[in-house]
């Protein structure tokens, strides 16, 4: 709509991405919808845009945020990605695991919000919010590699930031297990939380045993 050159490929991923993510709005307070979603048969990247959608409307069900926040989040779930190629660069979650790219991929992954940033601020259409989620994502403001203290400039950007490496840890215990240790993500995910924002994964948690049910 905004009338940006896009490649079809990129376009057709991100249709599949908002047909993904309204499924989950709309069935999010259904708690089957996460034990469907672990079972789908799409690929990470598309699991991930789910997983973290789903994992934003709990929270913010939790926390009672408004309501309005669910389509910012659930935008910055598509977008969060969209300059990762496979499924290696994926699952990335430390600065050491840039180690394994060569010095063209390295520099890529360790900027991806930045450059996803960069790129929506182009369109006149995209939401300031979503523009500092998609930027923030991984802890740090600027969008620059993968923060060990997350620090962020609005508190759904640290919703966001919990629930995306939540998923991404969660799919890839489920992938190499078939089966969830929460209690080990939430502990990662505390240690990069500072000691006011603990309360999100509380709720979290408690949402989680419901889902998993």
């Amino acid at each position: 709509e905004s009338g940006m050159n896009l490649p079809a490929e990129t376009l057709e991923r991100n249709r599949e991405g908002f047909a993904t993510t309204k499924n989950i709005i709309k069935n999010s307070k259904d708690k089957d919808v996460l034990i469907e979603l672990m079972q789908d048969s799409n690929d990470f990247y598309f699991k991930h845009v789910g997983m973290t959608s789903l994992i934003c409307c709990y929270i913010l069900e939790a926390l009672e945020l408004e309501e309005s926040n669910i389509q910012k989040l659930c935008a910055a779930a598509n977008f969060q990605n969209i300059f990762l190629k496979d499924k290696p660069e994926l699952l990335v979650s430390e600065e050491n695991e840039l180690d394994s790219f060569d010095k063209e991929n390295r520099e890529r992954v360790a900027n991806h919000a930045l450059l996803a940033f960069d790129l929506l601020s182009k369109n006149p259409l995209v939401d300031s919010d979503v523009l500092k989620i998609v930027r923030e994502h991984h802890g740090d403001k600027r969008g620059i590699c993968f923060a060990e203290t997350f620090l962020s400039s609005s508190k759904i950007s640290t919703v966001f930031q919990i629930a995306s490496l939540f998923s991404q840890q969660y799919l890839l215990q489920y992938e190499q297990n078939q089966e969830i240790v929460p209690e080990k993500i939430f502990s990662l995910i505390a240690t990069k939380l500072m000691s006011k924002d603990h309360t999100i994964i509380r709720n979290l948690e408690s949402m989680i045993s419901i889902g998993e049910s």
